[in-house]
Formats: structure tokens, sequence, C-alpha cells
């Protein structure tokens, strides 16, 4: 069974990769991007939500099944740290992007900007920490964690001007 404060880790690594979504999905909506980096924008924030999707399939798991065995030593307090600073993130991002204003003048800041998300706050070294008795599940958080690496490395790459 899952405890409560498992379930809140769970619950929390799902906000994260959803605000990221969001972040992601406002700077697809930048007019002044091309169409194929806008695509580009899309496909991360979908998934971004794949991976929320993860954390919560994994916590309804361990909600009904009794033999579902699970470890995370993640301390809550500095999660829901993390939570604030993606929302923060966020807020940032939406007010820009509420005056009117394009968030970013060039593609390759767009890029430089999604790097040091994926960088700086690299939400991988929580969810790195999840021990699931179920190969699925283990699985799954591993291909996360290779997505969130790719994502750094294209965005560095872009912004850089590296295609």
């Amino acid at each position: 069974m899952l405890s409560k404060e498992h379930g809140l880790v769970l619950t929390n690594l799902a906000k994260i990769e959803v605000g990221l979504s969001k972040i992601y999905q406002c700077l697809s909506k930048c007019h002044n991007f091309t169409d194929p980096v806008k695509r580009f924008w899309e496909t991360i924030a979908e998934e971004e939500l794949m991976h929320a999707k993860v954390f919560n399939d994994i916590r309804s798991k361990a909600n009904v099944d009794k033999s579902f065995q699970l470890d995370i030593p993640i301390d809550n307090d500095q999660l829901k740290l993390f939570v604030n600073k993606v929302n923060n993130l966020l807020k940032g991002i939406k007010g820009k992007d509420s005056k009117g204003l394009e968030i970013y003048k060039t593609e390759a800041e767009a890029y430089k900007f999604g790097a040091s998300v994926e960088g700086n706050l690299d939400e991988a070294n929580f969810f790195r920490q999840i021990k699931v008795d179920n190969t699925e599940f283990t699985k799954k958080i591993q291909q996360i964690d290779n997505a969130t690496k790719k994502h750094r490395m294209i965005m560095v790459n872009y912004s850089r001007g590296i295609k």
C-alpha cells in the first residue's frame, strides 16, 4: 500500500512534469518561431505530459496493489521547493506572453532557456532515486531519465546553432 508521503512525492513529481510541459507549450506558441521549432516545443511538451502519466500510473498501481513494492527516499520539502521553482518559471513565461510580447526574440534564446531549465532544474535527480519492484515501471523511469538527458543535449546544441 502506498504511504501518504510516497503518494505526495509521486504527485509532486507529476506536477513538475506538467509544469515543464506548460512552459514548453508557451514556447510552442511564439509567433516569431518557424513551424518546425514550434513543433519541437509541442513534442517536448507532450513528452513531459507522458512523464507525468508514468508517475500517476505508479501512484495508482501502488494504491491498489498491496504487493507492489516502492522505495522513494526523497525529501518532500526539497521536492516542494522544486515544484515552486517550476511554477515561478511558468508564471514568468506566462506573464511575458500575456502582455502580447514574444517570450523570446530568437529561437536560439528559447533553446538556451530550455537547456537551462533541463540542466539547472534537473528533475531527474529526484526520480532516479525511486526503486520499484516492477520491471515495466523501472524501464519507464529509465526512459524518462534518458529523455531528460536527450532534451538537455538537443536544446544545448540547438542554442549553439548545431542541428
